[in-house]
């Protein structure tokens, strides 16, 4: 403990930034749940202990959504407004808490959330991104094969604000009563999850997979862009992606995924093969003849595709249970 006649009390001798859990550690707040279950409450709560240990293991998911974000006392309620509120250096939080809210909203391009916030050029709307990275709160994301370029797109970096963005805030002034509460958890949130699930967070967790599989992979995420194809006899260009891809330390790509998170009205539908040539397709745009092909899925797998992998050293068929 530093005393008040040392020279460098009440100063700063050094700094730490905390992480949050990687999504595998949530086991330890979720005791006997499912892959499927634990995936779920990853995109909700995210890594932060402060958040995770609102989950009550034996009540499950659906109250804990309930209680520490919806209802009106909820411990997590204001957290993103109590979170950049004590933030000195923003003085328009309300600036802030909208540009949250579009990217939330899948408004992710520069321009747009200038538009969105009220700003008109980009330029405007730059600094108040940049203090959002900053913050870590807020990255920049381009296709995993590209360190910069055009190409951006701007991703909420925690899963419990993304949440609260997309569900709490355009509602928040109609969630006065637990009353309230209890009604739009079961006629919006609960039937929306696993297709919020799906958008971001599924991906987050396959990209993590394909990280930890390849001792070479130093990098995992998502590659986008246009490839140009002869269809019906003529050169067409058209936009391709691959959700989860692994790249080694000079770029090349060592393996490319394709994630689905079906909801439970459709828990039948099958990952079929058409995703195949979709991944052959990339790869061979990238140049990666060796790049192996995942198919992560939260239930199932056509019999085609079955049949592929069996056929096949290069495709790979991996459940949520996997994970």
């Amino acid at each position: 403990m530093v005393g008040y006649g040392a020279t460098t009390y009440g100063r700063r001798t050094g700094s730490l930034r905390l992480r949050p859990f990687p999504w595998t550690e949530i086991g330890a707040f979720t005791p006997g749940w499912s892959a499927e279950e634990r995936i779920r409450a990853w995109a909700v709560f995210g890594g932060i202990p402060y958040y995770l240990k609102e989950i009550d293991a034996e009540a499950g998911l659906a109250e804990a959504i309930r209680r520490a974000v919806l209802y009106p006392d909820g411990l997590l309620r204001e957290e993103p407004r109590f979170l950049l509120s004590q933030e000195s250096r923003l003085r328009d939080v309300d600036t802030y808490m909208s540009c949250l809210r579009a990217i939330a909203g899948g408004v992710t391009r520069l321009g747009e959330i200038a538009q969105r916030i009220g700003k008109g050029r980009s330029e405007e709307a730059r600094p108040f991104l940049e203090t959002l990275e900053e913050m870590a709160l807020v990255e920049r994301r381009y296709p995993v094969t590209k360190a910069s370029g055009r190409k951006v797109h701007y991703a909420i970096v925690d899963p419990f604000l993304r949440f609260w963005f997309r569900f709490v805030a355009p509602r928040e002034s109609r969630l006065r009563s637990r009353r309230d509460a209890d009604r739009y958890l079961e006629e919006a949130v609960l039937p929306q999850l696993d297709k919020f699930v799906s958008e971001d967070a599924f991906e987050r967790v396959c990209q993590d997979w394909l990280l930890r599989r390849s001792a070479d992979a130093t990098e995992a995420g998502r590659w986008w862009g246009s490839i140009r194809r002869r269809e019906e006899g003529r050169l067409r260009s058209r936009t391709h992606e691959a959700d989860a891809v692994a790249v080694d330390e000079r770029g090349a790509v060592l393996a490319l995924g394709s994630c689905k998170w079906p909801d439970r009205a459709t828990a039948n539908h099958a990952h079929d093969a058409g995703e195949l040539d979709k991944l052959e397709t990339i790869r061979a745009e990238l140049r990666a003849p060796n790049a192996h092909l995942y198919f992560f899925d939260r239930t199932a797998f056509s019999p085609r595709l079955r049949e592929l992998e069996a056929e096949r050293d290069d495709v790979h068929l991996i459940p949520a249970d996997q994970l």
